[in-house]
């Protein structure tokens, strides 16, 4: 029996690194990482019925630079699927959410 893994390279590092690096990011760049990841999260939990249920900065790589920002931004990818899950009909499961996620959530209406 072999394992063959298949990765891609990723030069720009995670985000929790690349966010200590520059200490602050400018509106545009943070919306353009943002919108990328509630696409890919979009796609894992409507397309495939996929839950990540470990997204932080360290599990969003980011591989320089993204064609359609005409080379301004990093793209984003979310990376480390090991706490994943495929759910039945809905996601009902809270686990590894943290409560400052929660709290932030309740605030901006999801309840």
């Amino acid at each position: 029996m072999s394992l063959t893994f298949l990765c891609n390279s990723v030069p720009g590092g995670d985000l929790f690194t690349y966010l200590i690096k520059h200490t602050r990011l400018d509106a545009p760049e943070a919306k353009w990482i943002l919108y990328q990841l509630l696409l890919a999260l979009e796609y894992l939990h409507d397309d495939l019925g996929i839950a990540h249920r470990d997204v932080k900065l360290e599990n969003v790589v980011l591989a320089f630079t993204c064609p359609g920002t005409g080379g301004r931004f990093p793209k984003a990818q979310l990376a480390d699927f090991g706490q994943a899950k495929e759910a039945a009909s809905r996601f009902k499961s809270l686990q590894g959410a943290s409560l400052s996620m929660l709290s932030c959530l309740s605030v901006i209406g999801f309840r």
